[in-house]
């Protein structure tokens, strides 16, 4: 195994590498906001991905909308 799908080659440490990069990127950027299964690099039985949805959208993005 080790194929390393949508993030490359070298498996889950390469892929986790390249997610550290595009979080870095991020926070150089406003109105980014990572959230979910990808955007984390972690797994989550689907009622904890609903959960995060919401909050990351109570917290994070009506936020940034009520600020335009």
């Amino acid at each position: 195994g080790g194929g390393g799908g949508a993030w490359g080659r070298g498996g889950a440490g390469a892929g986790k590498a390249v997610c550290a990069q595009y979080r870095r990127r991020a926070a150089e950027g406003p109105n980014v906001v990572f959230g979910g299964r990808l955007g984390t690099y972690a797994y989550y039985d689907m009622h904890n991905v609903i959960d995060q949805a919401l909050t990351a959208y109570e917290e994070q993005i009506e936020p940034m909308l009520k600020k335009d």
